[in-house]
């Protein structure tokens, strides 16, 4: 992914039992494998449903295998990218209807690469659409005080 400095990753694990379907081990693997793992860090502790919200809300970008916890960064707003694969209908079948072009990537149809630059891609793209919906509020925000300070509308 990115490896600007300021990008921190935070893995949220969904099963933290032991066993084959450990996430944090798996997580704790791929950080390890990262050129730049210091600035990752897998959460271990078994919070709430209410918890693991409110950390995805604070994110600026939110990557996950889980349907719950994409379907979760949907619905508040977080920019999102859900891995899954060709075969996950459920996934599928949540974001089909509802989004023109929802951030699916099957991962069993794509190479490490591939993945890899299709994140970067919507990573990019949401700043962007970040950037946009900043500049239109600033605008409509200065046009609401032209008009209280001057009584006149913003200038075009």
């Amino acid at each position: 992914c990115r490896t600007d400095s300021n990008v921190r990753i935070l893995f949220l694990p969904h099963s933290i039992q032991g066993g084959d379907d450990n996430d944090v081990a798996v997580a704790q693997r791929v950080v390890e494998s990262m050129d730049f793992g210091s600035r990752a860090m897998v959460l271990d502790d078994d919070l709430s449903e209410s918890d693991l919200k409110a950390l995805i809300a604070q994110s600026s970008f939110f990557i996950g295998e889980r349907t719950h916890s994409v379907i979760a960064a949907a619905s508040l707003g977080v920019p999102f990218v859900a891995l899954t694969n060709s075969r996950d209908t459920r996934t599928h079948e949540f974001f089909l209807p509802i989004m023109d072009s929802p951030p699916l990537i099957d991962i069993d149809l794509q190479t490490t690469q591939e993945i890899s630059q299709t994140i970067r891609r919507y990573m990019n793209d949401s700043a962007q659409t970040e950037l946009t919906f900043i500049k239109d509020r600033l605008s409509t925000a200065l046009t609401k005080y032209r008009e209280i300070l001057f009584g006149t509308p913003a200038l075009q």
